[in-house]
């Protein structure tokens, strides 16, 4: 249940940070995408 809210908590601030992705070079895009991944 920790895992889950914990993610849940990722996906909100991932959401939030799609903005400013679209702004972001798609190298970093896929560095952040990356990071997440391993989570």
């Amino acid at each position: 249940m920790i895992r889950y809210n914990a993610s849940l908590r990722a996906a909100r601030k991932f959401k939030g940070n799609l903005k400013g992705f679209r702004k972001a070079s798609k190298k970093k895009i896929k560095k952040v995408v990356d990071k997440h991944n391993k989570l």
